[in-house]
């Protein structure tokens, strides 16, 4: 199995910012709080007020966040050594510890953004030429379900959320999925990937 560095999988700086490009400077009535869709026919951002939906994000945020805690504490996450990578073609991250240990297990990319212009993209709204498809099946559960709950959030393309909002959109995609937590990794000088994670594994000690 091919282990990949993320820095050099996300592709080329250019093809990343395009992929969550301002299209438009102005966001109208968006003033950086509260989650916001791009329609698709007027190209304006309009507030996601659905109380199902936004309760939905908050018990998911209140579960996902104590399930990361306990992943980031039995996979050492909070340390400064050690490294993680990930096999974008099987779907799989890779933890490994400061002692040479190795955890992984399924993954899921859930979208990027852009810190400049708050624009988020779905990974599943992306090229699969640089999102494989493996690393965005566990994140197309939220989609589904937002198809047969008629979220149109889970629908558009792009979106405007601050960095809070980023983090409740990515914790509504690990409960959806059923996975144990998220990770973010920043891929150039604006834009940043957010991932669920599965439920890590150690290997054997070779």
């Amino acid at each position: 199995m091919t282990r990949w560095n993320p820095v050099n999988w996300f592709g080329s700086k250019s093809s990343t910012s395009s992929a969550t490009k301002n299209t438009d400077s102005n966001w109208g009535e968006y003033k950086g709080e509260g989650i916001w869709c791009i329609c698709p026919d007027c190209n304006a951002p309009h507030e996601v007020e659905d109380e199902t939906f936004l309760n939905e994000v908050q018990s998911a945020c209140f579960e996902i966040s104590q399930t990361t805690k306990k992943l980031y504490d039995d996979f050492h996450f909070g340390v400064e050594t050690g490294r993680w990578d990930i096999d974008p073609e099987n779907g799989l991250f890779i933890k490994t510890a400061p002692d040479g240990r190795k955890a992984s297990g399924p993954y899921a990319v859930v979208g990027s953004w852009n810190e400049k212009t708050h624009s988020w993209l779905w990974s599943w709204e992306m090229d699969e030429s640089w999102m494989p498809h493996a690393s965005t099946v566990a994140a197309l559960r939220l989609q589904e379900r937002g198809q047969k709950k008629g979220w149109d959030i889970t629908a558009a393309r792009h979106l405007l959320v601050n960095e809070h909002e980023t983090w409740h959109l990515t914790n509504l995609a690990a409960k959806t999925a059923g996975f144990q937590g998220t990770y973010r990794a920043k891929v150039n000088d604006l834009n940043h990937h957010y991932f669920i994670i599965d439920q890590l594994e150690w290997e054997p000690m070779q």
